[in-house]
């Protein structure tokens, strides 16, 4: 028995509405996966962008900060050998209190990051070395009218010691300029993020493929 043409014509209607039917829901759960994806790499850039911005930029600026501080300690002790008065010693001491703050918002900020802490603990003993063996013992010679005090601009000892000091400095924020640096490279490799466009600083997308 054949079938009849109105059977056939409702039966091939149905087949061609479920199989639009399921282009239809497999095209829904298409874009669902594909907004989800652009979801995600837009929290990932945010992340990435966070993370540079309130983290590693203010690291490296932590850090040169701290050699600046140094710097100028080193002068006001200069300043005080030679001028033989208290009030010279001001920059020594504001110095002294601003290494301390910078340091200590610095360690907040690489907490976690055993490279860079280790790069901060080599500065400070090289700080140290230099204040123990050369700040203090200098400022100690003035207070008790040493005239060998003045030795101090010829003190070649000193001057290594200052110098090792700078170098630990350089080596902390170079190290700290690779992380910041290795972020903005993710964040371009991710999408963009909001390192994409010229910064002027050099630290933006064009400049990470220039370095790849």
């Amino acid at each position: 028995m054949t079938e009849s043409p109105s059977r056939f014509a409702s039966w091939t209607s149905w087949t061609l509405r479920r199989r639009v039917g399921s282009w239809f829901i497999a095209l829904a759960i298409l874009l669902v996966l594909a907004f989800a994806a652009v979801a995600l790499a837009l929290l990932q850039f945010k992340s990435n962008g966070d993370e540079i911005i309130n983290r590693w930029e203010p690291a490296y600026a932590a850090s040169e900060a701290m050699l600046t501080d140094m710097v100028n300690q080193e002068t006001g002790l200069r300043g005080f050998v030679i001028g033989k008065e208290e009030t010279f010693l001001r920059p020594y001491n504001r110095s002294s209190a601003a290494l301390k703050a910078h340091e200590a918002r610095l360690r907040q900020l690489v907490d976690g990051h055993t490279e860079l802490l280790d790069r901060l603990a080599s500065f400070d003993r090289q700080a140290d070395s230099w204040r123990t063996g050369t700040a203090q013992k200098y400022i100690a010679e003035v207070r008790a009218g040493n005239p060998s005090a003045t030795a101090l601009t010829n003190d070649l000892a000193a001057k290594r010691a200052f110098d090792q000091v700078r170098a630990a400095a350089a080596e902390l924020t170079d190290h700290i300029g690779r992380v910041r640096d290795a972020a903005v490279d993710t964040d371009c490799v991710a999408g963009g993020g909001p390192w994409s466009s010229n910064r002027g600083d050099g630290r933006d997308c064009a400049g990470a493929k220039a370095r790849d």
